[in-house]
């Protein structure tokens, strides 16, 4: 399924995925909640070919808003997410699945995979952490 590098985070139970020196998603494994934080990427829509509509309602359906996390945070922004304008798009962990169906896990594997052909956005802290 994944061929870039998983990493154990300095959390307990969480990995990262990274691909190619970035960090596309990381996971959290809990004992009731399972959780898989994507990255801002470009998720603008230049894809070459379609992903589906069920697809793109999905990740437009689990985007996270911000709500300024921390200090230092780089706020929200307004952008066009797989076909569609979001207002208020969090600038770290853009996307959110938590205890997905299985349906869900392959958008989630489509995800990753369209996330290793793009570049992660330069102003994710969480996308170019080491």
């Amino acid at each position: 399924m994944f061929d870039g590098q998983l990493e154990k985070s300095g959390e307990q139970n969480s990995w990262k995925l990274a691909h190619n020196g970035k960090n596309i998603c990381k996971v959290w494994v809990h004992p009731v909640r399972n959780d898989f934080s994507f990255f801002l990427s470009h998720l603008q829509g230049d894809y070459h070919n379609d992903l589906g509509a069920d697809f793109e309602a999905c990740m437009q359906q689990h985007l996270q808003c911000c709500w300024v996390c921390h200090e230092g945070c780089t706020g929200g922004f307004d952008l066009p997410i797989f076909g569609k304008d979001m207002k208020n798009v969090c600038s770290q962990h853009t996307i959110n699945f938590t205890n997905p169906e299985a349906a869900t896990l392959t958008h989630i594997k489509t995800l990753i995979d369209y996330c290793k052909t793009v570049t992660p956005s330069d102003i994710s802290f969480h996308a170019n952490e080491g």
